[in-house]
């Protein structure tokens, strides 16, 4: 076993499984432009260290993943604002790395997951989740849009589904995540872990070279996906996310 633990992102390897754990329970692992380079490096680590073959996401406190901190989003989107900064923000997030590697990857879906949260399980093979997990995409609340999930949630769910995650910004509970395909998977809380390796030795059936080839061939089939600039009225989107921010304190939302 080897570990590489830094104060928001932990790193482990364990009988060649890669465990990357979302460390920033006090602001629900919600993610500042450092926290997806370090997701995204770490998926690369994972990607090319030979001894592993799974890799585990998973969040530690009562969150998954939240989307991007509300502080470092809004300062893209103010008046002055240099729009080139957030698409440096968005060539900063570790979704395309995730859709890219030939690992199979494992979202253990411990809670909140929501907006960049969401996407990060939605970019790997299987999710599994705890049953006091919810779901949601509440970027229009605020007035922003997001490509990812506009574009991998088909995948997944019929589009009528979809629309109404988009347009309405409702949450799911884990139950209805389950019963609409959104997800793989429900467990107790306390078992997740449990079912996570369950899975990795179902998984394990296989060879790892034949699952690899077999990502290749699915990405074939990978929707492509369109960067625009996310709001359309930015100074509604401004005041929408000063108001969400100060109702859902315990939430977090971003355009990933």
């Amino acid at each position: 076993m080897s570990d590489d633990n830094t104060a928001r992102t932990l790193y482990r390897v364990e009988n060649g499984v890669a465990w990357i754990t979302l460390n920033r329970p006090e602001v629900l692992n919600c993610f500042g432009s450092a926290d997806y380079v370090a997701l995204r490096s770490l998926i690369r680590r994972a990607e090319h260290d030979r001894s592993v073959d799974v890799i585990v996401i998973t969040g530690r406190g009562r969150a998954f993943a939240t989307g991007g901190d509300l502080k470092e989003v809004r300062s893209y989107f103010v008046e002055d604002a240099d729009e080139l900064e957030f698409y440096q923000f968005i060539d900063q997030t570790p979704f395309d790395a995730l859709r890219r590697c030939p690992k199979t990857v494992i979202a253990a879906v411990n809670g909140l997951c929501v907006a960049g949260g969401i996407v990060v399980a939605l970019c790997s093979d299987f999710i599994i989740a705890c049953d006091s997990a919810e779901f949601g995409t509440p970027e229009a609340r605020v007035g922003l849009t997001d490509p990812f999930t506009a574009s991998l949630l088909p995948q997944r769910i019929g589009m009528g589904r979809v629309r109404q995650m988009l347009f309405t910004g409702k949450f799911l509970d884990s139950a209805t995540a389950l019963q609409i395909g959104l997800i793989d998977a429900v467990v107790p809380a306390e078992g997740l872990t449990d079912a996570v390796e369950a899975m990795i030795a179902e998984v394990r059936t296989t060879s790892p070279a034949a699952r690899a080839q077999y990502k290749r061939y699915l990405r074939l089939h990978d929707p492509p996906i369109e960067l625009e600039f996310p709001i359309a009225d930015r100074a509604d989107t401004l005041a929408r996310l000063a108001a969400f921010e100060a109702d859902n304190s315990h939430r977090q939302v971003s355009s990933r």
